[in-house]
C-alpha cells in the first residue's frame, strides 16, 4: 500500500546501504523511483496555501459536475444540453479559476507537469498523481545517517503498477506475509502496555529520523528483551511481546498462535503459571544479585579503611 507507515514496519523491511562501498546501489534505487521523486519535487515547489487553493478549486468543479449529472437523471435532454454548455465553459475558464485562487502566482507559474495540461481532466489526473507521489516519496526516500556514511531505505514496491522483474534494487523483495502483520500487532500492544512507542516516531506515526531507522535495522532478540523488560511490567505481556517483536525467523507465524498465548487465557492455566513462576525466579535472582553487590561493595570499602 502507498499509505505505509514506517513506525509499524518490521526490521526485515528496512535495508542499509554503505555509501563508502555501495554508492551505486543508492543510484539504482533513486533511478527506479525517479518518476515518484520528480513528482514529489514538483509538488513541493508549491506552498501550503497554493496546494489548498488548487485542491479547493478542483473540489468545487467536481461538485458542479456531480450536481449536473444528478440533474440529468431528472430533467432529461435539456439538462444534458445545459451540462454540455457548462462543460464547454469550464474547459475555457478553469485555468482562470485556478489563477484567481492562487495567491502570488498564476497558472503558468505552476510546475511544468501542471502548467502544460490542456484540459481540466488532464490537470486533475496530474494533480492527483503529484499529490500521491509526494506522499509516497516522503515515506520511501532514503534517510541518511548523521555521518553521511549510510542510507536507510524501505523495501517497498508498487505491486499494482510495477512488475518485480523490472526492478534493479539493492535488496531482495519481501513478499507480503502474516509475520509482518504480527509485528504491527506487537507494536500496537507494546504502546498499549507501556504508554510509549517502541521507536522514536513523529506525530504521524512515522520513524522520526535515521537513528530510528538504524535501531530498527539492527533490531535483535537482545535489544527486544532489554526494551520490553525495561518498559513492560506484566510478565505475561513480556513473554507475549518477546514472541512478536523479534526478528522474522523467531516471530510467531500466525494469529492463531498469537491468540493461543497464555496472555489471552486464564492466569490459572499451566502455561501462564510457568511464565509467572519464571518471572518470580528472575526477580528473586535480581534481588539476590543486587544484595551480593552491595555486600561486596561494603566489604571493599571496609578493607580500604583498614
Amino acid at each position: 500500500s502507498q499509505k505505509i507507515c514506517s513506525g509499524i514496519l518490521p526490521p526485515e523491511l528496512i535495508t542499509r546501504i554503505d555509501l563508502s562501498i555501495n554508492e551505486d546501489d543508492l543510484r539504482h534505487y533513486e533511478y527506479q523511483w525517479r518518476q515518484v521523486s520528480s513528482d514529489a519535487m514538483d509538488y513541493n515547489l508549491l506552498n501550503f496555501d497554493d496546494i489548498s487553493a488548487v485542491s479547493s478549486v478542483l473540489k468545487s468543479l467536481k461538485n458542479e459536475t456531480k450536481s449536473l449529472n444528478r440533474g440529468d437523471e431528472f430533467m432529461g435532454s435539456f439538462a444534458h444540453k445545459l451540462r454540455e454548455s457548462i462543460d464547454e465553459t469550464n474547459n475555457e475558464c478553469w485555468r482562470e479559476d485556478i489563477t484567481d485562487a492562487l495567491n502570488d502566482i498564476s497558472f503558468e507559474d505552476l510546475p511544468d507537469p501542471l502548467a502544460c495540461c490542456e484540459t481540466l481532466a488532464e490537470f486533475e489526473d496530474v494533480w492527483n498523481r503529484l499529490n500521491m507521489n509526494a506522499g509516497l516519496w516522503e515515506r520511501i526516500c532514503p534517510r541518511y545517517s548523521a555521518d553521511g556514511n549510510f542510507a536507510f531505505i524501505i523495501k517497498w514496491y508498487d505491486d499494482n503498477n510495477i512488475r518485480i522483474d523490472d526492478f534493479d534494487l539493492p535488496y531482495d523483495m519481501v513478499l507480503s506475509d502474516t509475520k509482518i502483520d504480527i509485528w504491527a500487532f506487537g507494536i500496537l500492544l507494546f504502546s498499549f502496555f507501556s504508554g510509549t512507542s517502541l521507536f522514536h516516531v513523529g506525530f504521524d506515526g512515522h520513524l522520526h529520523d535515521a537513528a530510528s531507522y538504524n535501531e530498527l535495522f539492527n533490531w535483535d532478540i537482545e535489544t527486544a528483551r532489554y526494551k520490553i523488560m525495561s518498559l513492560i511490567k506484566d510478565p505475561l505481556a513480556q513473554d507475549l511481546l518477546l514472541k512478536l517483536l523479534v526478528p522474522s525467523d523467531q516471530r510467531l507465524s500466525s494469529m492463531t498462535l498469537v491468540l493461543g498465548h497464555p496472555f489471552f487465557g486464564p492466569a490459572s492455566s499451566t502455561e501462564a503459571q510457568n511464565i509467572l513462576e519464571e518471572y518470580e525466579e528472575r526477580q528473586l535472582s535480581a534481588i539476590e544479585s543486587k544484595r551480593l553487590k552491595e555486600i561486596n561493595k561494603y566489604i571493599t570499602s571496609q578493607n580500604k579503611q583498614s
